[in-house]
Parts: C-alpha cells; sequence; structure tokens
C-alpha cells in the first residue's frame, strides 16, 4: 500500500510540474497537495478506516426521520425528536 502512495504522490507532483496543466486540473492538484498528509494518514495509522461509512451511516438516521416525520404536525413531537437527536450528538462532540 506504501508503495501506491509513493506512485500516486509521484504522478500528481509530475503533473503539477508539467507547464501546460489546464488550470482546472491545477487547481485539483494543489488541493492534492495541500491535503496529500490527511488523506494518506491511514497508511501510517491502521485505527484510520479508508473511508468514513460509519459516520455517514450514524448521521443518516436523524435526516431519514426528519423526512419521516414531517406529517406528525405536533408541536412536543419536534421538540422530542431534537431533544433526543441532541442527546445522542452531544457524547460525540465532546469526544472530538
Amino acid at each position: 500500500m506504501r508503495d501506491w502512495g509513493a506512485a500516486l504522490e509521484c504522478a500528481w507532483r509530475d503533473e503539477l510540474a508539467d507547464p501546460p496543466v489546464a488550470p482546472r486540473a491545477a487547481k485539483v492538484l494543489r488541493t492534492v497537495q495541500r491535503q496529500w498528509e490527511g488523506l494518506t494518514v491511514f497508511l501510517d495509522d491502521p485505527r484510520v478506516p479508508l473511508d468514513n461509512n460509519t459516520a455517514e451511516r450514524w448521521r443518516r438516521t436523524p435526516v431519514v426521520g426528519r423526512k419521516n416525520y414531517y406529517g406528525s404536525r405536533a408541536q412536543w413531537s419536534g421538540e422530542l425528536a431534537a431533544m433526543c437527536w441532541t442527546a445522542e450528538s452531544s457524547p460525540v462532540l465532546v469526544l472530538k
């Protein structure tokens, strides 16, 4: 995996050094250059997942629920949902 990361880094550095790079491509390559350390952190730390599917799934429940609760038309049910989601999210924010 490390060899792949090194090869990819060489490729984007070569592309960025090539003068006739299109402006949009250059912008993307500069972003990759700025973010490279964060994009490859999983190579050095096996605890870091390759994706954030777990976080995406965790955040999906309130969004889907919100779509389903539109028909309740009760103030108390909206307030209850807001309290539940706040209580669920608070420990995550504290741990960050």
